[in-house]
C-alpha cells in the first residue's frame, strides 16, 4: 500500500519468489499477507485501520499492478501475477491462494 510504507512486513533473506497480497474493506481496514512463494504460509500485519485521509479510500480510475501505486520505475524486481476482486477475503482464502501459489513451484534465476 502506498510504496510499502503500511505493512512493515520483513521479506525473508534469499527468498528470491515472494507472495505479497492486501485485502481492504475499503472503508476502514486492511490486512497484509506475506510469504516466501516456493514454501510455507503467510504471515500478515493481523487487520488494520486505514491510515488517516483514507477511511473512506477514495476509489477511482484505474488499478495498474506492479507498479507499487506511485508510477515509477524505482521498483527492484519484477512482477509475475496480481488480481482484483470485491469483498475482503478471510485469512483461510488467502492461505488457500498461498498454496495453490507454493504448488506452481516457481523456480529458476532472475536477471
Amino acid at each position: 500500500m502506498e510504496d510499502g510504507i503500511y505493512g512493515h512486513l520483513k521479506v525473508p533473506a534469499n527468498t528470491p519468489f515472494v507472495t505479497v497480497m492486501g485485502a481492504c474493506d475499503g472503508q476502514h481496514s486492511y490486512v497484509i499477507y506475506q510469504g516466501n512463494a516456493q514454501s510455507g504460509a503467510l504471515t500478515n500485519t493481523g487487520t488494520l485501520a486505514l491510515p488517516k485521509g483514507y477511511q473512506p479510500m477514495q476509489q477511482e480510475g484505474a488499478i495498474i499492478l506492479g507498479i507499487g501505486g506511485d508510477n515509477s520505475n524505482s521498483a527492484n524486481g519484477y512482477f509475475f501475477e496480481g488480481v482484483m476482486t470485491q469483498g475482503m477475503p478471510a485469512g483461510k482464502i488467502m492461505e488457500s491462494i498461498q498454496h495453490n501459489i507454493v504448488s506452481a513451484r516457481y523456480a529458476g534465476q532472475l536477471r
